[in-house]
């Protein structure tokens, strides 16, 4: 049976993660690292004992040990295995992993499958503004979604007791996206040739992974190991509704290996469940190898 390091976001999951770190080690899991560890020195470890990371949070806590496991070895990388604690949980379904919270009954079971998984490649990507470059597998995306995520993560930070359970962050969630105007998102792409966003476009949308906002399946066509980014054009208000509600399809703008997203002023981003404030001009999205993740279904 594979070793197992686990990076742990005690925060994660309304105070979820912190459960399970003690749960791990109440079960002789000695391995056993927080979050803000150098997780690089972490995957060299692991790499030399043969062993796999596990990420216990969100998918930004995964995004963020994907990224280390690469960076410390890039022609062969760590596997990475996820214990999804977050809100969307997006990685941890496309890779076959249950999304309901883990508990002291399921606990041991994941541990096991997470274990004897065998490992999937995933394409890793890099969004670079001036020399400044972030790291994303799942997706990248301006507009309205990322607002509401800025907005989501500002709350939790504000109201930490308040947001104790995931059924709550999704209803959080849901109210902030039902009182935030979808304005409308003037940004310019190319990919490799210009591509032209519809004018009512709330937020343009670069897919890596077929699971998006919990579980949204924008295309049927999208695929984690194939080199392209799927981008979309979505709409707000109700007609994003629709396609969240898997009653509208999401436009397609194309499909690229890479591509320019040109700001006309500082907008809302979104990185792997991530939100920020990008500077306005060009970014570049551009491929950056392939990582490796503990998978429970091919």
């Amino acid at each position: 049976m594979r070793p197992l390091h686990f990076i742990v976001n005690p925060g994660s999951g309304g105070g979820r993660g912190q459960w399970l770190l003690s749960a791990l080690r109440a079960r002789g899991e000695t391995a056993c690292s927080i979050v803000g560890a150098d997780l690089i020195a972490l995957a060299c470890v692991a790499a030399a004992h043969g062993a796999a990371l596990v990420a216990c949070g969100g998918d930004g806590s995964s995004a963020a040990v994907l990224d280390a496991a690469w960076r410390a070895r890039p022609d062969s990388p760590v596997p990475v295995g996820v214990l999804p604690l977050g809100t969307g949980n997006d990685l941890a379904r496309v890779l076959g992993w249950p999304t309901a919270p883990v508990s002291e009954a399921t606990l041991g079971e994941r541990l096991a499958a997470l274990r004897a998984a065998g490992s999937r490649a995933l394409d890793r990507w890099t969004v670079s503004h001036r020399g400044n470059s972030r790291a994303f597998v799942n997706y990248c995306s301006w507009g309205f979604d990322a607002r509401i995520a800025r907005r989501f993560h500002v709350a939790r930070a504000q109201h930490r007791r308040l947001f104790c359970a995931r059924w709550v962050n999704l209803a959080a969630y849901g109210m902030i996206a039902a009182g935030e105007a979808a304005a409308l998102t003037p940004v310019r792409v190319e990919m490799p040739s210009a591509v032209n966003v519809p004018p009512r476009t709330a937020a343009v949308v670069f897919a890596s992974i077929p699971s998006y906002a919990a579980g949204v399946r924008l295309s049927a066509g999208i695929r984690a190991d194939d080199g392209l980014l799927d981008a979309f054009a979505l709409p707000g208000g109700v007609a994003m509704g629709l396609i969240i509600a898997r009653l509208r399809p999401a436009r397609l703008l194309g499909r690229s290996a890479g591509a320019r997203v040109h700001l006309p002023w500082p907008m809302a981003m979104q990185v792997d469940g991530e939100a920020l404030i990008a500077p306005a001009g060009e970014h570049v999205l551009a491929h950056g190898g392939q990582v490796q993740a503990l998978a429970a279904t091919e």
